[in-house]
């Protein structure tokens, strides 16, 4: 006699209870892992700042962290479906509600994309506006002092309005000292000027960078979804050994 005509006709993994079981688990398992997604949405999105940019990054950046969650509980809930060898009326009522709510997941994060164009756009627009008020602001500061270095009219006024870090020359004359000032004055300008410019030109590069991530993650997100909310039904027929429709 053939010694494999005692073995079990499938591995012990398809046992018809265990696989019962092991969907049953799953269910509270992927019910667990969307309260703790919705959770931590929720506290992104209070309190509600519906004119602010940046709330609405916030909301992206909290969708794409979160994405592993959402996605993991995706695969629990159609693992158990697939699983379940029961085949009534309720296992395709659960089928289906399975489908309208992750057709539900990928639309959420295919919105990702020009939410995320949107949002970033307006944001580095605040971010240039911010820029051009500091340098507004900073060329009035500068107007203001030199005018009053123009007029002051002795050495000890002179240093009453001196930049930080300025050493006039030993035994200058108030003009030469007014000069100096005005020089150390203006390449004070200058410096700070170029500090604005890198602060913001590093500020628009990570806010890019930042957009295109959560963009990606987003589409290719929304896509996983998409494709898990209706499986083909070839894909089913591999998973689902024949017996356990029996």
């Amino acid at each position: 006699m053939n010694s494999n005509d005692s073995d079990p006709p499938y591995p012990v993994l398809w046992d018809w209870q265990q696989a019962l079981t092991l969907s049953l688990r799953l269910q509270p398992a992927a019910r667990l892992l969307l309260l703790i997604f919705f959770s931590a949405l929720l506290v992104s999105l209070l309190p509600l700042r519906l004119f602010d940019p940046s709330w609405y990054l916030t909301i992206a950046d909290r969708l794409t962290a979160n994405a592993p969650i959402a996605i993991t509980a995706g695969c629990f809930s159609v693992f158990s479906l697939v699983l379940s060898p029961l085949r009534d009326e309720q296992h395709y009522v659960r089928t289906l509600r399975f489908q309208r709510f992750y057709y539900f997941f990928a639309a959420v994060y295919l919105a990702l994309l020009p939410l995320e164009l949107l949002a970033t756009s307006l944001f580095i627009i605040q971010v240039n506006s911010e820029k051009k008020e500091q340098l507004l602001s900073l060329q009035q500061q500068h107007q203001q002092i030199t005018s009053q270095i123009e007029s002051a009219d002795s050495i000890n006024a002179l240093n009453a309005l001196a930049p930080p870090r300025f050493a006039p020359p030993i035994g200058s004359t108030l003009s030469q000292q007014r000069a100096s000032m005005l020089q150390s004055l203006n390449g004070n300008l200058l410096q700070t000027r170029r500090q604005l410019n890198v602060q913001h030109d590093q500020r628009v590069l990570s806010l890019s960078l930042n957009g295109l991530r959560i963009a990606l993650i987003g589409l290719a997100t929304g896509i996983f979804f998409r494709w898990l909310a209706k499986p083909s039904e070839q894909l089913l027929d591999a998973i689902i050994p024949s017996f356990l429709d029996d």
